[in-house]
């Protein structure tokens, strides 16, 4: 018999929001990795420092990286740097 708490734990899916905070405007982030981050509309964007803001179940946490190539409408991959 399986136990009805470990069942409730397993079943629980956290919530994580990303967003890109460059020059006074918000972009949504689909994914982020070490290296690069994936917007969710690939947009123009300059070579600049930004800075990356990540919601898990309500804890925000705010990374600042660099946009060392900008980003373009070619791809919504965007390489970052972590400064």
């Amino acid at each position: 018999m399986q136990n009805p708490s470990l069942n409730q734990k397993l079943r629980h899916s956290t919530v994580a929001k990303f967003e890109l905070h460059i020059e006074g405007r918000s972009v949504a982030v689909g994914e982020i990795a070490p290296e690069f981050i994936v917007l969710e509309q690939p947009q123009n964007l300059p070579a600049t420092d930004a800075q990356l803001c990540i919601r898990v179940e309500g804890e925000e946490t705010i990374r600042h990286i660099r946009l060392p190539q900008g980003a373009s409408l070619d791809t919504a991959t965007v390489v970052i740097e972590r400064l």
